[in-house]
């Protein structure tokens, strides 16, 4: 519980769970505060993309970011999302922050065949895969699909009874370690981004795409190229994505919270 007698001049609440913030607004609204409160949030709780809520959740949310200074958001595509919850004034863009020090990463020689992953979770209307698995079901050429996600999805489990020619070369694994994954997916020969439907969140995956060092092949399914895939596959990166990691470095991260005290 926070003393409001102590000598802390900022407190970060993060949106996940979205309880963090609501225990926050109550603890202000019955005790007052003497340091600047900020909202850290990657996703709107009401107006995510990715669930439904009850329609009152609308007002407890907006009800809720009353009792904040500030609303750091990692990119400001989602600021419009927020824009019935929060006075725009208020929100700040600040990225998602990781350590860049003692990476371990993979320093091996790379051998056949040719191995890309992907990293996160997949979704049935925002993230759906299925062009891609449909796709890889087809090729005539080896290789090797490693998969890392949380805990095992049905909707993985359905592609993978669909088409069992890439069943067989899909290699999945849950709940690996941060350094773990990095780890993994630098042993890949690139890595793959399945962009969201909404541009509103940078996925973390694309953080630790950059972290590991391997090329990224991102797309949608309105916009995937068989070509340029089958490109990647044969070691041409041309058209990469590219991550300035630079920018969620934890140190430059921690100094623009700071700033916010400043103001």
């Amino acid at each position: 519980m926070l003393d409001v007698k102590s000598e802390v001049n900022l407190v970060i609440a993060l949106s996940t769970p979205f309880m963090c913030l609501y225990g926050l607004h109550k603890y202000i609204s019955k005790h007052g505060k003497s340091f600047i409160a900020i909202a850290d949030s990657g996703d709107p709780f009401y107006f995510s993309k990715q669930s439904r809520r009850a329609v009152w959740f609308k007002w407890i949310e907006k009800r809720v970011y009353r009792s904040f200074d500030y609303l750091t958001i990692p990119v400001a595509t989602a600021i419009p999302s927020y824009a019935p919850i929060i006075e725009k004034e208020k929100i700040k863009i600040i990225p998602q922050g990781f350590r860049m020090d003692n990476l371990r990463l993979f320093e091996g020689e790379r051998v056949k065949p040719v191995k890309f992953a992907y990293a996160g979770v997949f979704y049935w209307d925002i993230r759906n895969p299925e062009f891609l698995f449909k796709y890889l079901d087809a090729v005539s050429y080896d290789y090797e699909f490693h998969i890392y996600m949380r805990y095992r999805d049905a909707l993985v489990d359905g592609l993978l009874e669909k088409y069992p020619h890439a069943k067989e070369r899909v290699h999945l694994a849950y709940s690996l370690k941060h350094d773990d994954l990095l780890y993994e997916l630098s042993r890949m020969d690139f890595l793959l981004n399945i962009e969201n439907v909404s541009n509103t969140q940078m996925p973390s995956k694309l953080i630790d795409y950059g972290m590991a060092g391997r090329p990224i092949f991102s797309c949608q399914q309105s916009s995937f190229s068989p070509a340029k895939f089958a490109a990647f596959v044969h070691g041409e990166y041309d058209g990469q994505y590219m991550v300035d990691v630079n920018q969620y470095d934890i140190k430059n991260i921690a100094v623009q919270f700071e700033s916010l005290c400043e103001k």
